[in-house]
């Protein structure tokens, strides 16, 4: 049976996540309402599941959790929020590597679907392996691998590929952006020359001088991507959709 902890200032809704938490089979180990007392609890703990609210006292949701991440710790989160907003939506679920974002005022089926997916994802580590991508190293005759979740965005360059690696450090190689983007689903094409990830898209935003230009901003770096308008709608569907799954 998986564990879950708690985070909701508002105690009439935590009492409610409570509720459906232990209809879903789900053991609630603590209920707290701000962010210090989340990771202080998770670290006493350690649930499978957190129950998130971004709005906490004082310490918020996020910076909570980035702590926990800080730490080498990665539960799985269920978002429930008041936010609407789709750059905040966005930006919350590749901050705190989620797909379950429910919006206040929320259905039972959408939190029972939340718990089931995240269960799934919980049983499924236990077997899955971090996806690796092969590159050709340049100027060398041979084939190294790299971890897909280091991977921050790709730029295609005159005579070579850079791979723009987490924590600054850059990978030459003469690989195609199409060899590199078929092995992995994460990595995804926003316009010519580039690969981005897609777990570290922060938001995007509207370039000042262009009518129809737009950029995303991405975490771990401070280069901004150019996309297309077509990509960008079809990003905008595909979070759209994990909102709701």
């Amino acid at each position: 049976m998986a564990s879950v902890v708690i985070a909701e200032d508002n105690n009439s809704i935590a009492q409610l996540l409570v509720k459906l938490c232990e209809s879903n089979n789900l053991t609630v180990l603590d209920v707290v309402s701000s962010g210090g007392s989340l990771v202080s609890s998770y670290m006493a703990n350690l649930p499978d599941i957190i129950v998130l609210d971004i709005s906490l006292e004082g310490l918020d949701g996020i910076t909570a959790i980035e702590i926990l991440h800080q730490q080498g710790f990665i539960p799985e989160i269920i978002v429930v929020s008041g936010s609407q907003d789709l750059q905040t939506i966005i930006s919350t679920i590749n901050t705190l590597q989620t797909g379950y974002f429910i919006s206040k005022p929320f259905h039972e089926l959408e939190f029972n679907l939340a718990v089931e997916r995240a269960i799934n994802r919980l049983n499924n580590r236990h077997n899955a392996s971090t996806n690796e991508i092969l590159i050709k190293d340049k100027g060398l005759i041979r084939v190294s691998k790299i971890h897909e979740n280091q991977i921050v965005y790709v730029k295609r360059e005159a005579y070579h590929t850079k791979i723009h690696m987490v924590g600054g450090r850059i990978n030459e190689t003469t690989s195609k952006l199409e060899e590199l983007a078929v092995q992995s689903e994460q990595l995804f094409s926003p316009y010519q020359s580039y690969l981005v990830n897609k777990q570290y898209i922060q938001n995007y935003e509207r370039e000042k001088f262009k009518v129809r230009g737009y950029f995303l901003r991405l975490v771990n770096t401070k280069e901004t991507i150019p996309i297309s308008r077509d990509k960008l709608k079809k990003l905008k569907a595909e979070f759209q959709q994990r909102k709701l799954c």
